[in-house]
């Protein structure tokens, strides 16, 4: 996930302490073998997008002009739909925010984490120092019951490595973080959830992570 924010923004993250600039929402429903249908939404508000658009030729040829959001969220949605498991992608406009919507199906849940490193690149150019995600997740049967245990990497240090992450990482961590961006991680399971360090609510569970922080998650659900 850290990369995700990397990759949509390419630097001055300090300057990105918008109030509720970012939202972020991941909504799966997990089948018996563990593959997860679902839908998942990122967008800015219009302040954000106004930015990203000026930095869209930061890293390009000199001259070009920046990018409209239009133009940013239509190359987004080409891409996305190259990603395997993407069943549809279309733009998103709601309540303020401007973004990508994607439906996916029948992907891994280490998939559904990561889907918006692959498909969301909204500048015209990546960060080229960007580095891989370290979040990972697993959702396994277990007799009558389904397992899930992951960690979402949300810039707080990979897990055993400590919490050191590059300056530019923590810096627009925290800027998000600041801006009280609207964050949730949801899964629904076949059967009744016994347990979860997230919030429960009948056969589903609901996170609501922080940037800046790596945001573990176990569930325990009932597989019929």
């Amino acid at each position: 996930m850290r990369r995700l924010f990397r990759t949509l923004i390419p630097g001055l993250g300090l300057a990105l302490a918008l109030s509720g600039c970012l939202k972020l929402d991941i909504d799966g429903k997990v089948g018996t073998d563990g593959k997860v249908d679902g839908t998942m939404v990122v967008g800015f508000n219009s302040q954000m997008m106004a930015m990203l658009s000026s930095m869209s030729s930061l890293d390009s040829t000199p001259g070009k002009k920046p990018q409209s959001a239009d133009d940013i969220w239509k190359k987004a949605v080409v891409d996305a739909k190259k990603t395997k498991g993407v069943t549809d992608a279309k733009r998103y406009k709601k309540n303020g925010f401007d973004g990508l919507q994607i439906s996916f199906k029948g992907v891994s849940p280490e998939q559904v984490i990561n889907l918006g490193n692959d498909s969301t690149n909204v500048a015209s150019t990546a960060n080229r120092n960007a580095t891989p995600s370290k979040s990972k997740l697993t959702i396994v049967r277990k007799g009558d019951n389904m397992v899930l245990n992951g960690v979402l990497d949300m810039g707080g240090g990979s897990p055993g490595a400590g919490a050191g992450t590059d300056d530019l990482t923590k810096s627009m961590a925290g800027a998000f973080k600041a801006s009280k961006p609207e964050l949730r991680i949801k899964f629904t399971f076949p059967g009744n959830v016994s347990k979860s360090n997230g919030k429960i609510s009948g056969h589903s569970v609901t996170w609501t992570p922080e940037l800046g922080k790596n945001l573990t998650m176990t569930a325990e659900a009932k597989a019929s």
